[in-house]
């Protein structure tokens, strides 16, 4: 029995390498080609002995700070004392006044994951950020596409009108990132204006306006390159901080929409 078994296993074995040869000469045997277009969504497998694994799975976990999970620290910045009583007034004057820097200014708020860090934060080069490089300078908060961390141990130090200020500052850095972004996130900003409209209430206009904005842009990315400001631009923001906290019943509002085009600071 093994010996007819053999002789099968054997047949079958030359039967199909001759196969082989024939498809080959006869340019049956090709090669499979697989083109991945590559989208910011798209990860390319990869099978790497230098720290990857296979499937293009990068290898990670939680990060802890202090022993808590980072985002342990996360917080409702509308939450904060200082941004009830220092930043919302600022923002019941803009849809009045701006309605659409109002609609950008919510949205930042709103959509934006807010950190409060128990560490210190490394501080920027003064020099690149426009402020004179013989200052020296604390680092409160790094603002990123879509967070925000600000260092706890600073800000315990600040009283609650300094506060405020850093909230405002944060917020205008985002909306003059907001060009930068990609569809999905500006239209979701201009939907904002519908709730500026509405005194900020939630309607079935804003609902289907959101709605629109993810059917037309389906997927949420950013490119961090496009996110470098220059000296300039920093001054401008802290520049316009200071004439919305200190110096808004001041302030020539059409001089303002002037100034953010001939600025760049944000396209309306």
């Amino acid at each position: 029995m093994k010996k007819y078994r053999s002789l099968f296993l054997s047949l079958s074995l030359s039967l199909s390498l001759s196969l082989t040869a024939i498809l080959a000469s006869c340019g049956g045997k090709k090669e499979t080609t697989q083109e991945v277009i590559k989208t910011p969504e798209t990860k390319t497998e990869t099978n790497s002995s230098g720290g990857g694994s296979a499937g293009g799975v990068d290898l990670g976990g939680g990060n802890l700070v202090n022993g808590k999970l980072v985002e342990d620290y996360r917080i409702m910045i509308t939450e904060e004392p200082a941004y009830k009583e220092k930043v919302l007034p600022i923002l019941d004057v803009l849809k009045n006044k701006f309605p659409e820097l109002a609609a950008d200014f919510y949205h930042i708020v709103d959509a934006r994951k807010w950190y409060l860090i128990p560490v210190p934060l490394k501080t920027l080069d003064p020099f690149k950020i426009g402020i004179g490089f013989e200052i020296e300078t604390q680092q409160a908060a790094y603002h990123f596409p879509d967070l925000i961390y600000i260092s706890k141990p600073i800000w315990k130090t600040l009283d609650i009108f300094q506060q405020g200020f850093l909230i405002t500052h944060e917020i205008l850095m985002g909306v003059k990132w907001l060009e930068h972004h990609e569809g999905l996130e500006r239209c979701l900003a201009k939907s904002k204006r519908i709730l500026v409209k509405n005194d900020f209430k939630e309607s079935t206009e804003y609902s289907d306006a959101k709605k629109e904005c993810y059917r037309v842009y389906v997927t949420y990315f950013v490119n961090p390159a496009k996110f470098k400001l220059s000296g300039n631009d920093y001054d401008h923001i802290r520049t316009l901080a200071s004439d919305l906290y200190k110096f808004i019943d001041k302030i020539n509002w059409q001089d303002l929409q002037d100034r953010f085009r001939s600025v760049k600071f944000r396209e309306y």
